[in-house]
Formats: structure tokens, sequence, C-alpha cells
């Protein structure tokens, strides 16, 4: 606060990088120097307020008086870059607004926030619990699991109305698999290894690479497209302990994936109605989703045309979601293919899921609960395509992932 009354000016100068590295150097401050020796910009910016000078990109208020409605909120260790193999550093957390009202609202927003907390409530209703021996994975307890329940059987009657079957894939899984999906090498230290009789296995920390083993088994007509698998599969991630939060990060959670094969005409639509499923799911728990578009990133698979294609989509069903539209059957190579696909829609009962229900995070169990039978009816005498085009690697897949609760 005296820093405040003194009304410093933050002042920005800027340095070709060599010399800002050497400047740190000089200074004894060996984090500043990695940090810029790992980044790609000339000149880099400093600013300066007072006898204080720090490496930032900026930009500041004009003064140190502009910062009028502040306050520090806790501090913590942590590791330089979040590596425990690294130096222990202090973390100071704190929080600033531009008015005393705005502030006091947002601490009144805090404590209040702190009664409703997951992990709180979790314990009091004797819900879910974790313990030492399995960090990071929660032990639904007998309370707990009449939601996880109730949650996956409002998951499945609303999948199999929409023409989604079922599978599970195996949670061992040998690392081939995601030598070639491409995962091993950027995730492996992500997944949990086991070698058994000399060969090493991964807990699968996604559902999506098996699945496609369910897909490939057998040989597919562009006549069955779209496929739509669902799957409630247990996954394991090894984050690093500091990292884990109650329900929110945890190192155990069953994902239910939606695993959609369908034609390049088809993707739009199975985006779309994709997007509409989960704002019919959140809606039920009184909770309105946002959508952002997360485009290619430097190191990727597949050629960029594939990327520019499914980016394209994306972007058309992301600016419209929530408008459904009606899922086409047509053929671009056979026109004689069958154009008829039909589901039926379950009725949900308002005293069976009132209009606000308590979230239970990620689940960490599945259950063998009884499942509706409005699937689409199969198409008899579907046949492979008489020109070939069907025996062809030519159908794309998209993946939406959603996870039961917050």
């Amino acid at each position: 606060r005296e820093l405040v009354r003194a009304d410093l000016p933050f002042v920005r100068r800027e340095l070709p990088r060599a010399e800002a590295i050497r400047l740190f150097r000089e200074r004894g401050e060996p984090f500043k120097v990695e940090i810029l020796e790992g980044i790609d910009a000339d000149p880099v910016s400093l600013y300066r307020q007072g006898e204080f000078e720090d490496l930032c990109r900026g930009p500041h208020v004009p003064s140190t008086g502009h910062v009028t409605a502040f306050k520090l909120l806790s501090s913590s260790g942590a590791y330089w870059r979040g590596d425990e193999r690294n130096p222990m550093l202090q973390r100071i957390y704190g929080t600033a607004w531009l008015t005393p009202e705005e502030l006091d609202r947002h601490l009144w927003r805090l404590e209040e926030a702190k009664k409703r907390d997951h992990r709180k409530l979790g314990r009091e209703l004797d819900l879910f619990d974790f313990f030492d021996v399995a960090p990071g994975a929660p032990f639904w307890l007998p309370k707990g699991m009449v939601l996880v329940r109730e949650l996956e059987r409002f998951a499945r009657e609303s999948l199999d109305a929409r023409g989604y079957q079922e599978i599970a894939t195996p949670m061992l899984i040998h690392k081939r698999l995601w030598e070639q999906s491409g995962h091993w090498e950027h995730y492996q230290d992500n997944m949990f290894q086991v070698e058994v009789e000399g060969q090493l296995f991964t807990l699968k920390p996604m559902n999506c690479p098996p699945s496609a083993y369910v897909y490939r088994r057998a040989l597919r007509s562009y006549r069955d497209l779209p496929l739509r698998f669902s799957e409630m599969g247990r996954c394991h991630r090894n984050e690093r302990s500091g990292t884990l939060t109650g329900l929110v990060r945890v190192r155990q959670f069953t994902q239910d994936d939606a695993h959609i094969y369908c034609r390049p005409d088809q993707l739009e639509d199975e985006i779309t109605a994709l997007l509409e499923l989960v704002r019919e799911w959140y809606k039920v728990f009184t909770l309105e989703p946002s959508f952002k578009l997360s485009t290619r990133p430097e190191k990727y698979l597949g050629t960029p045309e594939q990327w520019n294609a499914a980016e394209h989509a994306l972007h058309t069903c992301s600016a419209g979601a929530g408008r459904s539209r009606p899922s086409r059957w047509t053929s671009r190579c056979c026109p004689s293919a069958s154009s008829s696909s039909t589901s039926t829609a379950t009725a949900t009962r308002s005293d069976r899921w009132p209009s606000t229900a308590p979230s239970s995070g990620r689940t960490s169990a599945s259950s063998a609960s009884s499942r509706s039978t409005s699937r689409a009816p199969s198409r008899p005498g579907s046949r492979p395509c008489r020109r070939g085009c069907c025996r062809s690697a030519r159908s794309m897949r998209s993946t939406g992932a959603r996870s039961l609760g917050a």
C-alpha cells in the first residue's frame, strides 16, 4: 500500500533478447534467463517501478496509484515450471479490481463458494471420499453411487434414443496402439505404465484410439454410416500430485465418450446433433454451455487438407450451435442407397429428473443399469457398393467427449 500511495510510474523499455539475457544473468536471476532462452521474441520488454525492474510483456496501468482495490489471498509452494525435479518457489495469489465495491463483491462470492465446495459437500453428505492409498481417485460411497447410477441411466437413455450403440474397450492397452495413434511421442509421461512378460502396457488415458478397433473389425459399407458408438470408459492419467483437486483434477475418472464414424457429407449434421445433445444435457442442470473452436496446433497428425475440412465443419456448426438440423442419409456415389433412418425419443418423467440436480463431477464408477431399446432399426439387405467405394478409407471421424457432471 506504500507503493500505491507513492504513485510510482510504470516505465517500459525494450532490449534485444541477447542483451536481456546478459542483464538477468548478471543480476543472478536464472529463472528469467531460462524464460528468455525459451521464447522466440526479439526485442523483449521490461517494466520498471522505482528501483524494481522485471521482465514482462505488458501492458501495465500508468502508475501504482491506479491499483486501489486489491487483496492478497494466499501463498503456497510451487515447483518451478511445475516439475518436482526443479527448485521449490513461493507462489502468491491475489486479486485486483477497479473499485473497492467490486472487490468486496468478489470476496463475498469466494466465501459463498467455499460453503458449496463439492469436496466439503461430498464428505458432509457421505457421497465420496479420498484416501492416501489412491491419490486422485475417489472412493464412491453408497449415497454417491445413487447419483452416479442415475446420471449413467440418464445418459444411456438419451444416447439410446439417438441411435448410439454402447461399447466397452479394455483399460490395459499395449503401447504400440499409442505409437500408432501418435500419442506415445507426446503423451507417454502422462500414462501409467505396466510391464507384463517383457511387454509394455498402459492404463488408457482416453477412449478414442481403442474404439477404432471396434470400427475396423468388420467390412463397413457407406450405407452403414454414420455409426455412433458410446462408451463410459474408465480412464487414468498420471497427473502431478500438486495439481490434484477434488473431482475436478483426478487421476482416475469415467469419461462418457461419443465415437462417431461418418461420411464427409454427414460430418456437419453429426457435429450439430452432438452440440445440441450437449445443450440438452446441461439444460437439465440449469447450465448453459458455451463452445469454442480449437484449431490446428503446430504439431499435428494427418494432412493439412484433412484439418482444413474438419475445421471448416467445426466452425460452421459452432457458429450456429444449438440449432438442430435433421439427419440426412445421402450418397454421392450410389443414388440407390437407402435414405431412411428412424429413432424413438425416450420420454423423461418430471418427477424423475428435477429442474435442478447436484453434479457428481467426473464419475469413477460404471454400472450395468437397464437400457431402453429405442435404437434405429438395421437395414436388411444392405450390401457393399458395387462401385467399391465403401471399401476405400474415405470415412471421416468426429469425436465428442462429455464428462458426467461438472
